[in-house]
Order: C-alpha cells, then sequence, then structure tokens
C-alpha cells in the first residue's frame, strides 16, 4: 500500500532527510528561505505529532540526521558552508544544544553516522577536499578532525559504518572512489575504486550484513556497487532496464529488500531489490502523484517513509 502524507498541518517545506526512532518518523525540512525545521509523525497512523521550529533550535539548511540514544543530531549545511550540528531530545523535541564554532570545522557538511559513542559527520569540503569531524554525542565535544591526502577525500557525498569502520563515497563524475576509515583510530584502511567497481558518482551509501551497498547516481543510467566491506572486493554491480533507476539518490535495507528512490522533479520511483540475489523485486511508481522528486528514506517496522522534497510531501509503503 502506498499512501502520501502531507498538508498544512504538516508544515513540510522542502524535505529532504528523514529518520525512525521508536514509533516516530523526524523530517528534515530545508526550506528554501532559510532556517529549517522537523515535522514529527507516527509512523503507524501518519499523525502529526509535533513540528519542531523553535527559534532556539537554530536550523540552518537541515540535510541530514542521525540517531543516538534517544536523540536526534540534526546536519545543518549552513548558509555559508559553516554548517552545525543541532541536538534535539526525540520525546520532548527540546533543544539540548548547538554544536558549532571553529574547533569542528564545518566546511559544508552533508552527511553523518553513528558508531559506537561517537558522531562522523562527512564535510564536503568547499573546494571538494572534504573530511570527517568526530564528535563525542554525550558531550558534544569535538575528538580531532580527519583529513589529509592520504585518504583521498573528493566531494565526499555520503557515509555508513559496518562495525569499526567507516565507509565514505567520493562522489566524483564518471569514477569516484570509497575511502574506508577505522573509526576508533581515525586511520585509513583503505580506498577502494577501480574499474571492478563502476563507480559512477557514488552519492549514497548503506550496509547490509556483510556488503556495503553504494548508489551511483547519475541521471538515466544510474547503478548500485556492492562492496564486501570485509574485504573491499567488488561483489557485483546491479544495472540494467529492469531496474529503472533515474537519477538514484538514496537507498535504505528493510528486511530482505533494498529500496532506492529515483529523484525526478514532478515525478519519481522507488527501485525495490532483493538484497541476497540482487533481482529486481518492483518499482513502485503508483499512483500518479505518489512521489515528487524523492530524496531520502527511512526505514520504521514495516513501514518505509520517502520525503519528497519538491512535492513537500511523505510517502509512506507498506507490504
Amino acid at each position: 500500500m502506498v499512501r502520501v502524507i502531507s498538508g498544512g498541518a504538516y508544515e513540510f517545506d522542502h524535505p529532504v532527510s528523514v529518520a525512525a526512532i521508536g514509533a516516530d518518523v523526524f523530517v528534515a525540512n530545508d526550506p528554501r528561505s532559510g532556517g529549517g525545521s522537523l515535522t514529527e509523525i507516527h509512523a503507524s497512523t501518519r499523525r502529526r505529532v509535533r513540528v519542531i521550529a523553535h527559534r532556539a533550535d537554530k536550523f540552518d539548511h537541515p540535510v541530514a540526521i542521525a540517531v543516538y540514544d534517544g536523540d536526534l543530531f540534526v546536519v545543518n549545511a549552513g548558509s555559508h558552508g559553516a554548517g552545525s550540528l543541532t541536538e534535539v531530545n526525540a520525546a520532548t523535541g527540546a533543544r539540548i544544544r548547538v554544536i558549532a564554532g571553529p574547533a569542528y570545522q564545518f566546511d559544508h557538511p552533508v552527511a553523518i553516522a553513528v558508531v559506537g559513542r561517537d558522531l562522523f559527520v562527512v564535510n564536503a569540503g568547499s573546494d571538494g577536499a572534504g573530511s570527517l569531524t568526530e564528535v563525542n554525542a554525550a558531550t558534544g565535544a569535538r575528538v580531532r578532525v580527519i583529513a589529509g591526502h592520504a585518504y583521498e577525500f573528493d566531494h565526499p557525498a555520503a557515509v555508513a559504518a559496518s562495525g569499526a569502520d567507516l565507509f565514505v563515497a567520493n562522489a566524483v563524475s564518471g569514477a569516484g572512489s570509497l575511502s574506508e576509515v577505522n573509526a576508533t583510530t581515525g586511520a585509513l584502511v583503505r580506498v577502494i575504486a577501480g574499474h571492478a567497481y563502476e563507480f559512477d558518482h557514488p552519492d549514497a551509501v548503506t550496509v547490509n550484513g556483510r556488503n556495503v551497498l553504494v548508489l551511483n547516481g547519475i541521471q538515466g543510467a544510474g547503478s548500485l556497487t556492492e562492496v564486501n566491506a570485509a574485504t573491499g572486493a567488488a561483489v557485483r554491480v546491479i544495472a540494467g532496464p529492469a531496474y529503472e533507476f533515474d537519477h538514484p539518490v538514496a537507498i535504505a535495507a528493510s528486511g530482505q529488500d533494498l529500496f532506492v528512490a529515483n529523484a525526478v522533479r514532478g515525478a519519481g520511483s522507488i527501485t525495490e531489490i532483493q538484497a541476497s540475489t540482487g533481482a529486481a523485486v518492483r518499482v513502485i511508481a503508483r499512483p500518479a502523484d505518489a512521489f515528487n522528486d524523492p530524496v531520502a528514506i527511512a526505514v520504521a517496522g514495516a513501514h518505509v517513509f520517502v520525503s519528497n522534497a519538491e512535492g513537500d510531501s511523505l510517502t509512506k509503503i507498506t507490504g
């Protein structure tokens, strides 16, 4: 079943990220006029819980959300690249702190992952030479900034964690790579690249079991590269007409399946893939108004939620 959640009560305004915690779903709104907000919805009933938009929360172009120990950490890209993290209590909606300042070296932050007690924020960098800012989730203190030529960060766009390692997708058109970093030490494990992976502007990454799934988001002809997390070896490249990839930009795992969002303005679709075989299950593109530039996916129990940036809506898929 596919349902579209929209209307004035939800106050959706260019929703660009979505995360699930407990029984609720949180949607980050990045209005073109600046600022931002979080819309909280009950996953099962689709009922609006609250809209978190207090001036004190200091949302500034929120682009990503991470969950740790009952709190939400919202990545703010910032109006001029000097980003920040806003920490919000998921149960009450209250602001806990805003994490910002020169020590963190935030520079066009775009993504976030959690490993153990720390947060890792991906900085795309104003010149493409990106970095990772590590933050202690409990205190908000900076742990370190991971950067340097050895990591080969190049327009990093996404990050996912597998065990004690981080996999950072470097979104280079016509090429691309994964930088694998040990989260405990900050040391480079390896840079994964080469013809076998068929990377082409990888801009999303997730982990499913023992493998890392990298989404190559070339408009009209995307693909999915599967990499063994332990060895870095290419497992397979998933592509072809059956998948109907069209500018794929987001991916999430739910049970035995993967869901890929194809971000087409005015339309869009979700490609469902069997994780174990890589076979196409179905392409969800109906009803006609179900999607409008879908850019983010989150899983809440048996439900998949997709945020539609241009449609100012959320699509719920069940079954």
